[in-house]
């Protein structure tokens, strides 16, 4: 992780390494309102491997999932079932209030300013999970740590 980074609204950005969080998971220890993951990868069946994340994050109180990247629809999908699935276990509606978006066509200058700025997020953690290496998500990472 890096250090959080202060940007505008008294919020902070941190970065993780997807691969690694979902391998250990106990390095989230902080609790974000806001999280970004990417979806390059045609391959939906991936999605399993994250499912603990995303519901660690659910567990914690996040309320917004921006899914960036070309087959970020079907991300975006999967945690909506998610949190489906949570409210439909606990007959309870408090996945009603999550929101979630999928930026699949947008540029990274697009989907940066929207995670950074449209979420209208307020003293907030922000937290980008992004696989390390992975030329997109680099190209991602430069330019959020632009836009900051």
């Amino acid at each position: 992780m890096l250090e959080e980074i202060p940007i505008e609204n008294s919020n902070l950005l941190s970065f993780f390494d997807r691969n690694q969080v979902v391998n250990d998971l106990s390095v989230l220890d902080k609790h974000p309102d806001i999280v970004m993951l990417s979806s390059w990868n045609r391959d939906a069946s991936n999605y399993d491997e994250v499912k603990p994340l995303v519901e660690k994050l659910l567990n914690s109180g996040c309320k917004y999932f921006v899914c960036a990247g070309e087959h970020s629809e079907s991300l975006h999908d999967f945690i909506d079932d998610v949190i489906l699935e949570r409210s439909i276990d606990s007959d309870s509606v408090d996945g009603i209030d999550v929101m979630t978006t999928w930026h699949d066509t947008d540029t990274e200058e697009e989907v940066a300013e929207f995670f950074l700025y449209a979420t209208n997020a307020h003293d907030s953690l922000l937290m980008a999970f992004l696989e390390e290496g992975r030329p997109e998500d680099d190209k991602l990472k430069h330019v959020l740590l632009n836009l900051v």
